[in-house]
């Protein structure tokens, strides 16, 4: 009589070993939407709202850990005045972390710190594609980055 399968991820492998994967996330990241532009007319200028998704909480140890790595070489592409050099980036974040969230293309992130290569923290990253695998202790996240435009 053949033998029910079993889950191989139980909810206690993932607990026990999800601390492991997040030793090797020395990034901060913060991931947010833009909201509505609003005219201030007072300052003539107009202010953008953003909304966090996923980064540092003040008081919460450890929160906004990620993992950024570049996925490929950068390539150069053609548009219309505005031809310029991209580069495809990975960000993984902490499942718990990221359970729940709504993440669309679109979404933005900023590289806030990284030890280990401090020019991650120089550009914009725009979230170009939600692939997730099964892995049970970390999500995917696929970024894209002009890297001739830099932020403050």
């Amino acid at each position: 009589m053949p033998r029910t399968p079993r889950p191989i991820f139980t909810q206690k492998w993932q607990d026990g070993l999800a601390p492991a994967a997040e030793t090797a996330m020395p990034a901060v990241v913060r991931i947010f939407t833009l909201g509505e532009r609003v005219y201030v007319p007072e300052e003539n200028d107009y202010v953008v709202e953003t909304i966090q998704l996923y980064g540092p909480i003040d008081g919460v140890e450890g929160s906004g850990k990620a993992r950024v790595q570049p996925l490929r070489s950068s390539r150069y592409e053609i548009q219309p005045m505005d031809s310029t050099y991209v580069q495809t980036v990975l960000i993984s974040i902490p499942i718990g972390a990221a359970q729940g969230v709504d993440f669309r293309p679109g979404n933005q992130a900023r590289v806030l710190e990284s030890p280990l290569n401090t020019i991650n923290t120089d550009y914009q990253y725009v979230l170009n594609e939600i692939v997730d695998s099964s892995n049970p202790f970390e999500r995917t996240l696929l970024f894209t980055v002009n890297l001739e435009t830099a932020v403050d």
